[in-house]
């Protein structure tokens, strides 16, 4: 029975400069509407990097994940994610299963392009998910170099062609994922993933993922 909830795609104030919530007010509002995880994704990239560095730039990422595992005080599972954009077009990847660690190790992340992204995060182990592919500006990306991709983003302010993505995945054999794209209050608990078992760490959100054990919340 899939009864755990799970959010795969939320920004915060304190990391993202889109975010409009505080994490410790997100942890609040997705305890009340009965979800036992939360993935925070901040935004992180070419488009995001700031002028003092990459060190700066993944400790303010990590801020927001910080916060709400704070605020949590164990009533919800955070888990740190990342929505990470190269300067090669305008595309957004949701990748799961990264550490701080990982960003410190790889300082040139900057100048990657997705086909070396993909090449290094999998020789690490991460998922990468292509977020929101037919939304405005969005280029097509090899499905080789994905783990899945987002077929259902909430994001009311956006139209992110769901409908394309489903079918571009069940073409092409990809993995669906769905996320509330949270960055405004009215933006919460509209997306996600139900699972039989509850998602508790890192480890367990991989292994859902890649064994394709969950459904979509797509409210």
């Amino acid at each position: 029975m899939y009864k755990f909830k799970t959010e795969m795609h939320c920004h915060t104030l304190e990391s993202s400069k889109c975010g409009k919530i505080q994490a410790k007010d997100i942890v609040e509002a997705y305890i009340d509407e009965g979800y036992n995880t939360l993935v925070i994704t901040d935004h992180f990239g070419s488009r995001h990097k700031s002028d003092e560095g990459i060190n700066h730039d993944i400790h303010r990422l990590i801020n927001g994940c910080n916060a709400a595992k704070e605020a949590s005080n164990g009533r919800i599972n955070i888990i740190f994610g990342v929505e990470i954009n190269f300067s090669e077009n305008k595309n957004d990847y949701l990748v799961y299963g990264l550490t701080e660690d990982f960003l410190l190790n790889n300082p040139d992340i900057y100048n990657l392009g997705i086909k070396e992204f993909s090449d290094i995060a999998h020789e690490n182990g991460l998922l990468i998910y292509q977020a929101h592919p037919f939304r405005n500006n969005m280029t097509i990306t090899s499905p080789l170099l994905l783990d899945g991709i987002e077929v259902f983003n909430a994001h009311p302010r956006h139209d992110s062609r769901n409908s394309i993505s489903k079918n571009w995945a069940e073409i092409y054999n990809l993995r669906e994922i769905s996320g509330s794209d949270v960055h405004q209050p009215q933006d919460i608990a509209r997306g996600g993933i139900m699972t039989t078992n509850e998602i508790k760490t890192t480890d367990d959100l991989l292994k859902v993922l890649i064994e394709n054990d969950y459904k979509l919340i797509t409210v």
